[in-house]
């Protein structure tokens, strides 16, 4: 929507959770600026894989960011353990 040159109201924070936010260097579609607002939004800091465009997940570094995924909700979510 940004790109589109609308007035949009600034970032606004909707969730009482933890967020990850993660970018791409070479996104097209999502503007830099808008990430780091998010971030700044959610009390975090955006992470940006370099050399990377907007679908992250098909990359062919992908694996980078399904290990930061991986890491961040290991940190994130509070340990459970099993009754094995």
């Amino acid at each position: 929507w940004d790109r589109l040159g609308l007035d949009l109201l600034p970032s606004t924070r909707v969730l009482d959770i933890p967020v990850l936010v993660l970018g791409a260097e070479r996104d097209p579609f999502i503007y830099q600026g808008a990430l780091e607002q998010t971030a700044r939004t959610y009390g975090t800091t955006a992470k940006v894989f370099r050399g990377m465009a907007h679908a992250m997940m098909i990359d062919y570094d992908w694996k980078k960011v399904a290990l930061q995924v991986l890491q961040w909700l290991e940190a994130t979510l509070p340990a459970t353990r099993s009754a094995a």
